[in-house]
């Protein structure tokens, strides 16, 4: 992926005179550094990005995605399911489709199969986003999205442990897959939630079709700018 050209300045200070091959290292180092502040900056909305771009790809009703704390811990969705801490959320509508085999506490049929798969898959993409960027990121941190996606494959899975542990491998490498393959559509969505830092039900799919014309732009080779806001709005 080319590295984006941001608007936003940095202050280098003077150095000593060194000689060319010197002057490059210090500048490919410098380089170096402003992408990996640039990452850690954009990692939330990254994360929240694969959560929202998954949920979508397998027919999953999205209310919102935020970064907005003032957002988050006044809005009534996220209230009444216990994440209004103000941290991001991508407020995920998986309810109709999950509840009934949560509550039976098996799976009757392949697409109650493949709607455990798509669940999963949508709450363990938003951390395989963060570490795909950010290569010091711990996939293990991400007690959140584990913990829900544990919850639900070990609820219909019980008591095998061995087809737990099977299941939790094998989906896992389906979101890998999943978001290496849609890598650069994730990292453009992100940096939309990034700036905009509330994106509303109505407006996901038009953000994720902006998304994916600025991927094949990418993909094409076309160099591009695009604003990354250093300070929220």
């Amino acid at each position: 992926m080319h590295f984006p050209t941001t608007r936003h300045s940095a202050v280098v200070q003077a150095a000593p005179r060194q000689s060319p091959r010197s002057e490059l290292t210090v500048l490919k180092q410098w380089l170096a550094d402003q992408r990996h502040e640039l990452m850690l900056m954009l990692a939330p909305a990254i994360h929240e990005a694969g959560h929202v771009f998954a949920a979508r790809a397998h027919g999953f009703e999205v209310a919102w995605v935020s970064l907005d704390p003032d957002f988050l811990m006044n809005n009534p969705l996220a209230i009444e399911n216990k994440c209004a801490s103000g941290e991001p959320v991508a407020m995920v509508i998986a309810a109709p489709r999950i509840r009934p085999i949560h509550e039976r506490g098996c799976v009757i049929s392949r697409a109650e199969w493949d709607a455990v798969d798509a669940y999963v898959l949508e709450c363990m993409a938003g951390p395989m986003a963060e570490a795909s960027f950010n290569p010091h990121f711990q996939i293990e941190v991400a007690e959140r999205d584990k913990l829900q996606a544990n919850a639900l494959l070990w609820r219909v899975a019980q008591p095998s442990k061995f087809k737990f542990r099977s299941k939790v491998k094998q989906i896992l490498r389906k979101a890998y897959g999943f978001v290496e393959q849609n890598r650069e559509e994730i990292f453009f969505l992100g940096v939309m939630i990034h700036n905009r830092r509330t994106i509303l039900g109505s407006e996901i799919d038009s953000a994720i079709h902006e998304a994916k014309r600025l991927a094949v732009l990418e993909r094409s080779g076309e160099r591009m700018e695009i604003d990354i806001r250093l300070i929220p709005s």
